[in-house]
């Protein structure tokens, strides 16, 4: 099966059914449809006029609010002109051709979320907020994501293909309406991933029920990324390595 990703604003520019058709003529057999999406600014080259597009995260489809009447969390919607309800439209046109539709969830990665709901959001290892992700250690957002999906799944999708289900990194940042986080200090994927690591309520309270020591884990951190932060190193220990040295850094992970 053949697959492409694809854009509600994209399809809406240059005709629904047009374009589904100039795919599958492509030899294209399913087609990935942005319903739940992060932030974005976006290049599109096929455009006449503007050509960058710029929305907001959210979803583009309406849903149904009896499946989050577990959360707290309300789902934003964002509005196409001239496409009200872009993932049932899509659905027509790909049903007609005999194409496979599939919603792609962004999940976790939602600076609109984060900004409407800072007592969720991913913390660091230095006590900072990310407004960029949700940390998933939150009933509220696990029951948010479940709604979400819940409302795709009346849209009468083929398939929900999740983005961004894991615990997030902290260097990946989007504005609410645009923005991306650069980093030029940290070079390697083990200083990432323990600057990455969440030490927010939610987690420490997951971790009362363990033997996790997050606040040795937090300054253990700490220490270790100091000389990164300084500078960038050219042998960052690795991960297995200090998984091996550090008892904490083990249970953490």
């Amino acid at each position: 099966m053949t697959t492409i990703l694809v854009y509600p604003w994209t399809l809406q520019q240059y005709g629904v059914g047009a374009e589904i058709e100039r795919l599958r003529k492509k030899g294209i057999d399913s087609v990935a449809l942005a319903a739940h999406y992060h932030s974005i600014r976006t290049f599109a080259p096929r455009a006449e006029s503007e050509k960058f597009v710029q929305y907001p995260g959210g979803c583009y489809f309406t849903p149904e609010p009896t499946d989050f009447v577990s959360t707290s969390i309300e789902p934003l919607t964002n509005e196409i002109p001239g496409l009200t309800e872009p993932v049932s439209t899509v659905r027509e046109a790909t049903a007609d051709r005999n194409l496979d539709l599939a919603a792609w969830m962004v999940c976790l990665h939602n600076t609109r979320l984060g900004a409407e709901h800072p007592e969720f959001r991913l913390q660091g290892v230095f006590g900072e907020a990310h407004d960029h992700s949700l940390c998933p250690s939150y009933p509220a957002v696990q029951e948010y994501y479940a709604g979400v999906a819940r409302s795709l799944c009346r849209c009468e999708v083929d398939r929900i293909d999740l983005e961004s289900l894991g615990f997030p990194s902290v260097l990946h940042g989007h504005g609410v309406d645009f923005g991306h986080s650069k980093n030029h200090v940290l070079t390697s994927d083990s200083e990432e991933f323990l600057l990455s690591q969440c030490f927010c309520d939610g987690c420490r309270r997951r971790a009362e029920a363990t033997d996790i020591d997050m606040d040795a884990a937090e300054s253990l951190i700490q220490e270790l990324l100091e000389d990164s932060i300084r500078g960038p190193q050219d042998h960052p220990p690795k991960l297995v390595t200090l998984v091996e040295e550090y008892p904490v850094l083990e249970d953490l992970f």
